[in-house]
């Protein structure tokens, strides 16, 4: 565990484990809430699926397999979000394609995710 100071601030990194997914369940549906909070009201994963996600190794995928495996990142963006595309079209993303929200969450507007993808290099390093 490494420990910076930064403006009399000390925080540290560590792998997170089981115990922790009631802290990163809320940590994520806070981060979403300020992003979707205009069009969907529910939040973004419960704890279930957070515990899903460790018990079949989601969130251990990229460091198991090595990022020398990764040739191309995948992301997907809500539709209603037209800030981010020229965001991440300067670092080299491409829309591919569109997929439906999922139907179970209910929303305050229409929307839909838009595919994008960027090409990488040698070790997942971005080209």
């Amino acid at each position: 565990m490494k420990r910076e100071t930064n403006r009399n601030m000390t925080s540290s990194v560590r792998k997170a484990s089981l115990k922790d997914a009631e802290q990163i369940t809320a940590l994520i549906n806070r981060a979403f809430r300020r992003a979707e909070g205009f069009f969907i009201e529910t939040n973004r994963i419960d704890l279930e699926s957070v515990q899903d996600l460790f018990k079949t190794g989601q969130f251990l995928l990229a460091e198991s397999e090595g990022l020398g495996a990764c040739r191309f990142m995948d992301i997907q963006v809500v539709n209603l979000r037209e800030d981010l595309f020229g965001f991440y079209h300067r670092r080299g993303y491409v829309e591919t394609g569109a997929r439906p929200f999922p139907a179970e969450v209910e929303t305050k507007m229409p929307v839909h995710f838009v595919e994008m993808t960027k090409r990488l290099g040698p070790y997942g390093i971005p080209i």
